[in-house]
């Protein structure tokens, strides 16, 4: 080392004493930002998810409070089973039976349900009553192959159904189907059809755009 120049002694120095620990610098400055980045948006995917699994789980004993609530009121049942082959609204009394599920439904809507839920009452006769006020013929145009699908000897179970079209271009529901049966008799008594829109769904598990905020 003592061979070279002066001038070449500075940049040898200047290499050892500055560039080199710089770049060490860098790398392990490099190292440490990406570590805490990857923790950070692990985090992140972990709050995020947390917050989905929490919606599910809302919406989940949304569907259970409401198909217990029908399943265990004695009165309910009874207006059900009243009204269980009833194919049109003939009678006075047809009315009140009706008149008196439909009250019953409201009563269940009074607790904070999720928005998205939709529920409804399908007798023997394929008569359908709504939760809500909303337009029946998609349900009534998709009510024979759900029908299909629900197996009426298992109605201590919360049975899905799958997907079914709602035309028109619109989204489609996803339906869950709980059978009330007379345990006497032998056979159902209606069955309670419960939808949630394939848009629900759509906007909880989409991926959501950096910096902005997803509202559940």
């Amino acid at each position: 080392m003592f061979k070279f120049t002066y001038y070449r002694r500075i940049q040898v120095s200047f290499l050892l004493l500055i560039f080199i620990p710089l770049i060490a610098v860098s790398i392990i400055s490099f190292v440490l930002i990406r570590d805490t980045m990857v923790e950070k948006l692990q985090l992140s995917n972990d709050n995020f998810l947390n917050v989905m699994i929490d919606e599910l789980n809302k919406t989940i004993d949304d569907v259970r409070f409401a198909s217990h609530f029908i399943v265990n009121d004695t009165n309910f049942r009874a207006n059900l089973k009243s009204f269980a082959d009833t194919e049109r609204l003939n009678s006075y009394q047809d009315y009140v039976h009706f008149t008196q599920i439909q009250d019953v439904f409201s009563l269940i809507n009074s607790k904070p349900l999720n928005n998205n839920i939709r529920m409804y009452l399908v007798n023997r006769k394929h008569f359908v009553i709504s939760s809500g006020t909303e337009n029946l013929s998609v349900i009534n145009a998709n009510l024979d192959k759900l029908m299909s699908r629900v197996n009426i000897h298992e109605p201590e179970t919360l049975q899905w159904l799958g997907m079914a079209d709602s035309g028109s271009g619109k989204s489609s529901s996803y339906y869950i189907a709980r059978v009330i049966y007379d345990s006497r008799e032998k056979r159902q008594v209606t069955v309670l059809l419960i939808s949630i829109p394939e848009s629900y769904f759509n906007k909880l598990l989409g991926p959501v755009e950096f910096g902005k905020v997803a509202l559940f």
